[in-house]
């Protein structure tokens, strides 16, 4: 009884390993996206900005 609980443990154990790896994948996309979304606003902001001195 005790090795079948201490093998479902470890199997459970190693699934959230897994889920936690894809997890801290997710984030580190989730992060280089949010800077590239950053980056190109800032383009946006700026073009704009030199069409207002344009005008």
């Amino acid at each position: 009884m005790i090795l079948k609980s201490s093998k479902k443990m470890k199997m459970e154990l190693e699934a959230l390993e897994k889920q936690w790896a894809e997890y801290e994948a997710m984030t580190k996309v989730g992060e280089e996206e949010e800077k590239s979304v950053e980056t190109e606003w800032g383009r946006i902001k700026d073009f704009i900005s030199s069409i207002n001195r344009k005008i």
